[in-house]
């Protein structure tokens, strides 16, 4: 009866120390925006999108940059709560040499998920 119990009591411990508490935040966010109406040559497009974090530890957004110059995202050390998400806004600014075109930039997020980085791709047009 003494060693079935102490099998018992060393099969529960063996248990507990091998599951692991994963805490692992999750980025999600659309993979390609579309900004519906036209940018005019010169003008500045706000757009905005809403970043969430469906994981079970807190997201952290460390950096963040674009494919060109034209692009600019106000996301300043993020940091998104569990179950939480927020808006980020941006602006394109559309060039004389783009006019008439179909453009997409790539923004690409370095964050503390499994997988590091994220991107989103934007979609406009220039008038």
């Amino acid at each position: 009866m003494k060693i079935r119990i102490l099998t018992f009591v060393h099969i529960i411990i063996i248990f507990f120390l091998s599951c692991k508490n994963d805490k692992t935040p999750i980025f999600t966010c659309v993979s390609d925006l579309y900004i519906k109406d036209s940018v005019e040559v010169g003008a500045i497009a706000n757009f905005d999108f809403k970043v969430k974090n469906t994981g079970n530890e807190v997201l952290k957004v460390l950096n963040q940059t674009c494919s060109c110059e034209c692009t600019f995202l106000d996301i300043k050390n993020v940091g998104i709560k569990v179950s939480d998400s927020v808006i980020i806004k941006g602006k394109i600014t559309a060039y004389l040499n783009d006019k008439g075109k179909s453009k997409q930039t790539l923004c690409t997020f370095k964050t503390n998920t499994k997988e590091v980085f994220h991107r989103l791709r934007i979609h406009y047009n220039v008038k």
